[in-house]
């Protein structure tokens, strides 16, 4: 099953070189699921329901320097903030 960004009208799928984040389940996950919500009123969230890197400013993101391999990492406080019309197919 390819991977798919759950903002409605965004083109991001797995295999394009994107980071994919599931929505989380402590209380900020109300946000995100607030903000997917922006573009479809009807969403309900799945297990699997993720939401793309191209949805986060790119200061939310830290490099952990003990990891090897110099991954990036949502903060934990992230939120979803962005909606640029070049991500979504009308």
């Amino acid at each position: 099953m390819v991977v798919s960004c759950c903002v409605k009208g965004c083109k991001s799928r797995g295999g394009q070189n994107i980071k994919f984040h599931r929505i989380p389940k402590i209380d900020i996950g109300k946000e995100w699921i607030s903000f997917v919500k922006k573009y479809n009123r009807l969403f309900q969230p799945k297990n699997t329901s993720k939401i793309c890197e191209l949805h986060f400013d790119p200061g939310l993101y830290e490099i952990s320097l003990t990891n090897v391999y110099n991954t990036r990492r949502l903060k934990e406080n992230a939120v979803p903030s962005i909606s640029k019309q070049s991500l979504f197919v009308y």
